[in-house]
This record gives structure tokens, C-alpha cells and sequence, in this order.
């Protein structure tokens, strides 16, 4: 992502989103609006595209980030399953709860739903 164009936008490595009073997890990759963060972390409405990448944390950002996520309207959110070797895409957030869930193929080009000027391949993450 980081050698394509982003107009508006800005990628963030592990740093906090903040979602309500009390919740501030920190996403492996976030896409957010690009604008100074210097006074707060950026929060839902900022937030374009969250990528966690799990290996022993499958089960925890399957369970408890994406329902967090999908309540505060975080938009997409791409999970990174390195055991399966598989991308799983969530969009449209409604009720707590992801509407799309997505397995790409490894050679499907994806594109964030938010920052469509991003693309990106499974097979990119993975190998062929």
C-alpha cells in the first residue's frame, strides 16, 4: 500500500484508534483520513480500512475486534489469516455487526471500499 496513491488519505502501523470512552485497540494497519492525529488518535470516522494480521490471534480479532469494530462503523476490515493463508474482507457495517464478508481468490484484486485507489492481491500477501 505504501507505494500506491492514497489522495486523503494515510496508512498507520500499530497505533491506536480511539472507539468510544473506554476502548482504544491498535490495529496491526489502519487507513485513516490524512490530517494531523497530534491532539487525539483518529476514531471511527477517520478510519477508512483496518488490517489485522492474525496468526495466534485468529480467534480474539475474529470474536472481539471485529464485533468492536463493526460497532463503532469502522467501514472494512480486512483480516490476515497467516495460518489458512486466506484474506477475509468485512464491509458495511449495521447493528454491530459486519452486512459483507468476503474470501477473495488469491489472484482477486481487491480494493478497500473507502480508498479505492488502493488494490491489492491475496497472492501479494501469501506468495502464489
Amino acid at each position: 500500500f505504501s507505494r500506491q496513491p492514497m489522495p486523503g488519505a494515510r496508512i498507520r502501523v500499530q497505533n491506536p484508534l480511539t472507539l468510544g470512552d473506554a476502548s482504544e485497540p491498535q490495529p496491526d494497519v489502519a487507513i485513516v483520513a490524512d490530517r494531523s492525529y497530534a491532539d487525539a488518535h483518529p476514531g471511527p470516522t477517520d478510519t477508512r480500512l483496518v488490517i489485522e494480521v492474525s496468526d495466534t490471534t485468529l480467534a480474539f480479532d475474529r470474536e472481539v475486534k471485529l464485533a468492536l469494530y463493526a460497532r463503532f462503523d469502522v467501514p472494512e476490515v480486512w483480516i490476515v489469516d497467516l495460518q489458512a493463508g486466506q484474506l477475509e474482507v468485512h464491509r458495511h457495517p449495521a447493528g454491530g455487526r459486519y452486512r459483507e464478508t468476503v474470501h477473495p481468490n488469491a489472484d482477486e484484486l481487491i480494493r478497500p471500499v473507502a480508498v479505492p485507489t488502493l488494490a491489492l492481491r491475496p497472492s501479494d500477501l501469501f506468495g502464489p
